[in-house]
């Protein structure tokens, strides 16, 4: 944790301080010259004192393949993306922002389709919204969002890595020579070398080995765990790769926006404009907080379940729960240290149920979903309603904020409650697959705890904070607090209205 203090000072320390330094670091990182407009973006940046002004890298590796495209085939792309049902489109004109929506075709009157409906425009309403504050800067541009919760994009690593280097050389590619055959399944967007490309499908994790590993660790890096082509085993893991089908990649690069990805697709990154208004108000002190346990209330939605997807139990959702509610067997648990030079022992054997009444309290809410094909007692929601405790109503900000350590895991795709929990003055523990617009802009271990997509390190992390299992080793409390506070610092300084807009911005 101090080298993360440390690292995020660093990071400070080398920010820009002038429009000089951010044209002379673009140049160092991308070997390339800032775009037309960066001065006025720098402009917007310094009168909204936004920090960290040359922490945008994740911008430029989406955008910089598009380079290597001649800018007609783009357009038609573009315009192709534009007729898809279910997405919408940002248009830039003369200096003035509007949105264009293709409403979901399927039953559009009925009530799931209304609903849906609404919730697209709602959110396309959001974008434009945002860059309306910067609309007179802007250039002429149309960009589209073909699915904008969820990432859809997916091309093979042959094709990304001849348009980025075509790109870095100045070059314009032919789209039609990049496709590589002979690559399917996940692995075609891997290089490969990688570990996922060893496999033609990856092996079934066994999650029971997981608790039953004496061996440890913690995460040091914490994007390089969202990458699948490390890590083979997220494949089974997340509800979302285990459900959307990669078979076959695109035919070529598709300029498709999404405030949603992962690292194995090649959407263009956006900021999700909606998560404005997901904001707590604060929630109370630490020490006034009434419970010390780790919380979690959340739906079953991440995944689907049903036949063709025989692994659900596996993903991200159904394990957390089946884990935290569990009452049989043994785990083992790294015992904690009062300070940072005493050494840790050795792993201890410790009874499940016992772990999870002292220390966890998380369950389902609601109704069983994402499991609405077959009926009656043998269909899917009937499975899970008999395999979990489903309670029936969301928390209010109040009842939410009063407990010490919450977890932040993924939704069907990214979580939408991360900003809010942050500022909850809780301390906030992570898991996901998604690298997000902020993931440069944010240090783990200062404002959040990285927790591994397998949880196998959740009760050690548990046992740091509060105590040794046996209690003979004292928590560390107030370090909890203080990246608490620190995670609500960072989400009332880094994560407003105008830092959105400033990623949004230089995106255009």
């Amino acid at each position: 944790m101090s080298r993360a203090e440390k690292a995020w000072g660093v990071k400070h320390e080398k920010a820009s301080k002038s429009l000089a330094q951010a044209v002379a670091e673009y140049r160092r990182r991308y070997n390339r010259p800032p775009p037309l407009g960066f001065d006025k973006w720098w402009e917007y940046v310094q009168q909204h004192k936004v920090l960290l002004p040359d922490e945008y890298d994740r911008i430029y590796h989406d955008i910089e393949p598009f380079w290597a495209i001649e800018p007609a085939e783009l357009a038609k792309s573009q315009s192709h993306l534009e007729t898809q049902a279910g997405s919408f489109t940002v248009v830039s004109n003369a200096g003035k922002i509007s949105v264009e929506v293709q409403l979901s075709s399927t039953d559009p009157d009925g009530v799931e389709a209304v609903t849906a409906n609404y919730g697209l425009k709602k959110r396309a309403e959001d974008q434009a919204e945002l860059l309306k504050a910067v609309q007179e800067y802007l250039p002429d541009f149309r960009a589209t969002f073909a699915n904008d919760k969820l990432p859809s994009q997916i091309v093979t690593a042959h094709m990304r890595d001849a348009a980025v280097q075509a790109a870095r050389q100045g070059k314009i590619l032919d789209h039609t020579t990049l496709e590589s055959k002979g690559r399917v399944g996940w692995a075609a967007a891997c290089d490969r070398s990688s570990a996922l490309a060893k496999y033609r499908s990856p092996p079934v994790p066994d999650i029971t080995a997981v608790w039953s590993n004496s061996s440890k660790s913690l995460v040091h890096n914490h994007p390089a765990t969202m990458d699948a082509c490390r890590n083979p085993s997220l494949i089974h893991l997340s509800g979302l790769l285990q459900s959307q089908n990669p078979h076959p990649p695109a035919a070529s690069l598709l300029p498709s926006f999404t405030t949603c990805t992962t690292t194995l697709h090649n959407d263009i990154l956006s900021v999700p404009a909606g998560d404005l208004r997901s904001m707590y108000s604060g929630g109370p002190a630490w020490n006034q907080k009434q419970h010390s346990k780790l919380h979690w209330r959340g739906t079953s939605a991440g995944t689907l379940y049903d036949a063709a997807h025989p692994r659900w139990n596996l993903t991200h959702r159904v394990r957390l729960v089946e884990a935290a509610n569990s009452n049989g067997g043994e785990v083992y648990v790294l015992p904690g240290a009062e300070n940072r030079l005493e050494t840790i022992g050795s792993c201890e054997r410790v009874e499940t149920g016992w772990l999870n009444e002292e220390w966890v309290d998380v369950k389902f809410i609601g109704r069983p979903l994402g499991c609405e094909g077959g009926k009656g007692e043998h269909s899917m929601c009937a499975e899970l309603e008999k395999r979990f405790e489903f309670m029936p109503k969301w928390e209010d900000e109040e009842q939410a904020t009063q407990w010490k350590y919450l977890i932040d895991i993924d939704e069907v795709g990214c979580s939408s409650r991360f900003r809010r929990l942050l500022n909850s003055r809780s301390l906030v523990l992570k898991a996901t697959i998604h690298p997000e617009w902020y993931t440069d802009r944010i240090q783990p271990w200062l404002h959040y705890i990285p927790l591994k997509y397998d949880y196998s390190d959740l009760y050690d992390i548990l046992a740091f904070f509060l105590g040794d299992v046996q209690g003979k080793v004292n928590g560390h409390d107030a370090m909890a607090a203080s990246i608490g506070a620190g995670g609500r610092k960072w989400a009332t300084t880094y994560w407003r209205g105008e830092d959105m807009v400033a990623y949004a911005f230089r995106s255009g």
